[in-house]
C-alpha cells in the first residue's frame, strides 16, 4: 500500500517510480554492482531490500504501472 501512494504521489508531481532489481540481485555478474551499491548506501546496516527511482520522463506515460499488452508489439 505504502508503494502504491508513493506511485501514486509521483504521477502528481510528474514524476515515474521505477523498482530497480538486477543490482540488488546476489550472482556472480552482478557482484560488483551489489557490492557498490550496499558500500554507497548502507555500509553499516546490512542488505537492501527494495531499491526504485523516481525521475521525470522524457514522454508522456500512463498513469498505470501496468502496460497494455499492444505497447510491447512492434509492426
Amino acid at each position: 500500500m505504502l508503494y502504491s501512494r508513493l506511485l501514486l504521489a509521483g504521477h502528481e508531481q510528474g514524476l515515474v517510480v521505477q523498482p530497480v532489481r538486477q543490482v540488488l540481485e546476489e550472482y556472480p555478474e552482478m557482484q560488483e554492482a551489489y557490492t557498490w551499491i550496499h558500500q554507497e548506501h548502507v555500509p553499516s546496516v546490512g542488505t537492501i531490500q527494495f531499491l526504485i527511482r523516481m525521475v521525470q520522463p522524457m514522454q508522456d506515460t500512463l498513469l498505470s504501472i501496468r502496460r497494455e499488452a499492444t505497447a510491447l508489439i512492434i509492426d
